[in-house]
């Protein structure tokens, strides 16, 4: 039965055996980005309990100081930090496994320039500071064009054909993730790895068009 938020979210960040099977093999502590989002508070707590002799830091800017709060109860370390601030990243811990959440999908409507600085800008920050760790992105079917409703739906072999602001900024993500220094692939989920230098500096040029502050 479940009764309240709290209740609801120890059962999403429930870990099973294979989660705790592969953190095991995972050496480390975690860093979860946009830990105050949607998933990143049950996705923080399951790793506290997959793992719990390491060190799970949250980082958001924690608009929802209950976010925090039960995120805190939970015994994880939090971080207040705004992704967009470039200035935030020297402070930032070392971690060998990140995950990022952050990203900009309600609201994107009408609001262009904030949506492709968090879905483009700020994947390329965090990918330049952790150039040496694992990262896990989270990713979206939003790249692929729409599908008959009778259809099995979109493959990963299918080619990309965003529809809108926000699917055209998580195409981006793809490739900016690889961004900062050409040194290293990142681990996108699924088994994918990005490595596009010539693309990323296209999209490096569409964010100096909207006036955002690259800095190479």
């Amino acid at each position: 039965m479940i009764s309240d938020e709290r209740t609801l979210e120890g059962m999403l960040s429930e870990p099973g055996e294979s989660t705790c099977r592969v953190l095991a093999e995972t050496k480390g502590d975690f860093l979860v980005l946009g830990a105050g989002g949607k998933m990143g508070p049950t996705l923080a707590m399951m790793l506290r309990k997959a793992a719990p002799g390491r060190k799970v830091l949250a980082v958001s800017r924690y608009s929802d100081r209950d976010v925090k709060a039960r995120i805190e109860d939970r015994g994880i370390e939090t971080i207040e930090a705004d992704l967009l601030d470039e200035s935030i990243y020297a402070d930032l811990p070392d971690a060998p496994n990140v995950f990022f959440l952050a990203g900009m999908k309600f609201g994107a409507t009408g609001n262009q320039p904030l949506t492709w600085a968090m879905n483009v800008y700020v994947p390329a920050l965090v990918a330049r500071r952790y150039a040496r760790s694992r990262i896990v992105a989270l990713s979206t079917g939003n790249v692929y064009p729409f599908t008959d409703t009778g259809a099995t739906g979109s493959r990963e072999t299918d080619v990309p054909s965003p529809v809108g602001e926000y699917a055209q900024s998580c195409l981006c993500l793809l490739y900016t993730s690889d961004a900062a220094d050409d040194l290293l692939c990142v681990d996108l989920g699924g088994r994918r790895i990005i490595k596009k230098k010539n693309i990323i500096r296209q999209y490096f040029f569409i964010l100096h068009s909207l006036q955002l502050p690259i800095t190479s």
